[in-house]
C-alpha cells in the first residue's frame, strides 16, 4: 500500500479533479496512481493546470475471469476522472477523511454483473479506495459505472473490444 504524507493530503484537499490511472507503460512498468489536479484560472492567460501524483498499488477482482488477484496481463487498464468539488460528495468526503500516515490502495472490480445486466450486454465496474488507519480498514466507492464493453468502462481488458 502507500503511506500518505502531509504534502499528499494537502494536494488531495486542494485539487479540483482526481484522475486515477492503472496501466502498463511501453517498457512494461506498471503504473498505478492518483493524480490530484488543480485547474488553472481561465482568466489568467499564462496559467496551466498543475498535477500532483501519488503512486499506490492497484488490485483487481475480475468476476468475468472467476475472481482472481493474480498478476494481470499488459492489455488491461483502468481510468477514472472525478470532480472533487461539491458536485461529487462521495469523492469529496473520501478525500476529507484521509489523514497523514494512512495506508491507501486502489481496488478495481470488473464485471460485477447481475444476470439482468449480462443479458442486456452491459458491464458493471467499480473503483474503490481502500484505507488502512491503524488496525482499521475503510473502503470508499469512488466510481461505479454500468456500460457497454467499450471505452466508457472503468476497466478495460484484452477480453473485450
Amino acid at each position: 500500500m502507500s503511506i500518505l504524507t502531509a504534502t499528499d493530503i494537502k494536494a488531495l484537499r486542494k485539487c479540483d479533479a482526481l484522475a486515477v490511472d492503472w496501466y502498463t507503460d511501453k517498457d512494461g512498468t506498471e503504473v498505478s496512481q492518483l493524480r490530484a489536479i488543480k485547474r488553472a484560472d481561465p482568466k489568467e492567460p499564462f496559467a496551466t493546470d498543475i498535477t500532483y501524483r501519488i503512486a499506490l498499488p492497484s488490485r483487481l477482482t475480475d468476476y468475468a475471469a472467476r475472481y482472481t488477484s493474480a498478476p494481470r496481463d499488459t492489455n488491461r487498464s483502468g481510468f477514472a476522472l472525478m470532480s472533487t468539488s461539491e458536485f461529487n460528495e462521495v469523492v469529496h468526503t473520501a478525500l476529507g477523511f484521509l489523514r497523514v500516515d494512512d495506508d491507501i490502495a486502489l481496488r478495481w472490480l470488473a464485471d460485477n454483473n447481475s444476470g439482468t445486466l449480462s443479458d442486456a450486454g452491459l458491464h458493471s465496474d467499480e473503483l474503490r479506495l481502500e484505507v488502512i488507519r491503524g488496525n482499521k480498514r475503510y473502503t470508499f466507492v469512488l466510481e461505479h459505472r454500468v456500460s457497454l464493453d467499450n471505452f466508457a468502462r472503468l476497466f478495460r481488458s484484452s477480453r473485450g473490444w
